[in-house]
């Protein structure tokens, strides 16, 4: 694969993961952003949204899973 074609790949990769991150479910969002663009671990999470670490955790885990299913749709996956 040369360099041009990495390029246009990860440029699609990332338009998936943009158009994947609105449809994501409003807690596994809210926890998403929290941790990725605040950088807050899952214990501050837990407390800012008043849930336990757990449901942080599993809502991480679903936001994860959604960003997946999203970006391998059309690769037959």
């Amino acid at each position: 694969m040369t360099a041009r074609a990495r390029e246009g790949s990860v440029a699609e990769l990332a338009l998936r993961i943009a158009g994947a991150l609105p449809t994501i479910e409003p807690l596994p969002r809210a926890v998403f952003d929290r941790h990725r663009y605040s950088d807050m671990d899952y214990t501050a999470i837990a407390d800012e949204l008043g849930i336990t670490v757990a449901e942080v955790e599993r809502a991480m885990a679903d936001a994860m899973l959604h960003i997946m299913r999203c970006t391998n749709a059309d690769d037959g996956s």
